[in-house]
C-alpha cells in the first residue's frame, strides 16, 4: 500500500503485545487506521461512528485522496472547536481513516473541548428556571415541575399508557352512568381488600390500575406519569418500564390490602403504579432538579429530596387519616408502589449494563 498523501510506500507497524497493525508513512508521518485500530491506538474518540456525530462535523464530500486499502476515493470531514480544526479523510467503503501527522491529537482535543462546551450548555439550560406559564400553572395547582431533563428517545409507551388511562376512564363513565351497575362494576374490576382476602378479587389487583374516581383523580395521575415516566422509560426501555409499572401497581395494591382500615372500600386508580415510576426516578435520577412551589414562592430541589419528602408525607397521612370510615385515599398503595419501584429499578440497574450506561453510573454492591 502507498501513502495517499505523498505516495510513499506504507510501513506496517505491529504492536508487540496486541493484534494491532498500523500502516504508517515514514516520509510524512501519516497513518491509515481501520476503526478498531483507531480505537485501540488513539482511543474511542477516533471511532468514525463517534466523531461523525459531533455537532461541529462538516462533510466536504469526495476527497482527492485515494484509500490505500481498496483504492476508492475518500471523503473529507472537518471537525472544529472554538480554538482549532482538523480535516479527516474517511473511506466510505472500508471505514478506514487517514490521519496526517498529529491529526489524532487534534481530534482528541477537539472532541474533548466540544464535550465540555456541550456540558456547559446543558448546565446552563438546567439552571434556567421554567418560564412564566409554568409558574402560573404551579401557582394555581401547587404541583411540581421537572427541571431540564431531556430524553434521547420519544417515550412511546408512556404516551400509550396516558391514552389507555383516558380511554379506560371514558369507558368507566359510560358504564357507571347507570347507578344500578356501580356496585357490580366495582366488585368485578376494583381491588376490594375483603374480596382479595377471600380469594375472589384477584382480577382487581390488575384492573384497578386503569380506573379512577373522577376527573381530578385522573388528571393528577396523568400529570405525575407525564412528569416522571418519560425519563424512566428512556433509561429502562419499553419492556422493563411496563414490567415496573404493572408490578409496582400490584405491589402497592397488596400493601393496601394488608393494611386497609376498611377492607370493604374498593381501591381504584393508577397511583400505585405511578408511585413505582417515581420510586424508580429517584433511584435513577437523584440529582435532577424539581421545581416546587410553596404558596407563591418557587424554588428548585433535587429529585431525591422532593421524593423522600413526598413518600414521608404519604406515610404520615396514612397514620393520621386512615381510620375506619374516613379513609378516602389509599396512602399505603402509594408507599408500596414507591418502595417497589426503588427495589425493582435497583435490580434492573445492577443487572443491566445498558441501564448503567444510560444513567452514567454503576449500581453499588
Amino acid at each position: 500500500m502507498h501513502c495517499p498523501r505523498c505516495t510513499y510506500p506504507l510501513t506496517v507497524i505491529r504492536h508487540p503485545h496486541k493484534p494491532l497493525e498500523i500502516d504508517q508513512c515514514r516520509r510524512c508521518g501519516g497513518v491509515f487506521l481501520e476503526p478498531n485500530e483507531a480505537i485501540e491506538h488513539l482511543g474511542p474518540d477516533a471511532d468514525p461512528a463517534r466523531w461523525m456525530k459531533d455537532p461541529s462535523v462538516t462533510d466536504l464530500g469526495p476527497d482527492k485522496l485515494i484509500c490505500p486499502h481498496d483504492n476508492t476515493k475518500m471523503h473529507a470531514y472537518v471537525l472544529a472547536s472554538d480554538t482549532e480544526g482538523v480535516q479527516l479523510d474517511h473511506c466510505p467503503t472500508c471505514s478506514g481513516v487517514w490521519f496526517d501527522d498529529k491529526e489524532g491529537q487534534k481530534l482528541f482535543r477537539i472532541m474533548r473541548d466540544n464535550r465540555a462546551k456541550q456540558g456547559e450548555k446543558e448546565k446552563e439550560k438546567e439552571e434556567d428556571s421554567p418560564g412564566l406559564w409554568s409558574y402560573l400553572f404551579q401557582l394555581f395547582t401547587q404541583l411540581p415541575v421537572e427541571g431540564y431533563h431531556p430524553t434521547k428517545r420519544r417515550p412511546i409507551l408512556m404516551y400509550t399508557l396516558l391514552v389507555a388511562l383516558i380511554a379506560a376512564f371514558a369507558w368507566e363513565i359510560s358504564v357507571v352512568s347507570n347507578p344500578e351497575r356501580v356496585k357490580g362494576f366495582l366488585n368485578q374490576f376494583a381491588c376490594t381488600p375483603s374480596l382479595v382476602k377471600q380469594g375472589t378479587g384477584y382480577l382487581g389487583l390488575f384492573t384497578h390500575l386503569f380506573l379512577h374516581a373522577g376527573i381530578a383523580h385522573l388528571l393528577g395521575n396523568l400529570y405525575f406519569l407525564y412528569v416522571f415516566g418519560d425519563n424512566v422509560e428512556d433509561v429502562l426501555g419499553k419492556t422493563r418500564f411496563i414490567l415496573l409499572y404493572l408490578v409496582t401497581g400490584i405491589l402497592g395494591a397488596l400493601l393496601h390490602v394488608g393494611l386497609a382500615p376498611d377492607p370493604t372500600i374498593p381501591l381504584i386508580g393508577a397511583s400505585g403504579a405511578i408511585s413505582g415510576v417515581m420510586g424508580a426516578y429517584v433511584l435513577l435520577f437523584p440529582h435532577v432538579r424539581i421545581w416546587v412551589i410553596l404558596f407563591v414562592v418557587r424554588f428548585p430541589v433535587k429529585a431525591v429530596y422532593y421524593l423522600i419528602f413526598w413518600i414521608g408525607f404519604q406515610i404520615v397521612m396514612w397514620a393520621v387519616a386512615s381510620k375506619p370510615g374516613k379513609a378516602d385515599v389509599a396512602w399505603m398503595a402509594h408507599v408500596g408502589g414507591f418502595l417497589g419501584g426503588l427495589a425493582i429499578s435497583y435490580v434492573m440497574l445492577k443487572m443491566s449494563p445498558a441501564v448503567q450506561e444510560k444513567t452514567g453510573r454503576i449500581a453499588s454492591a
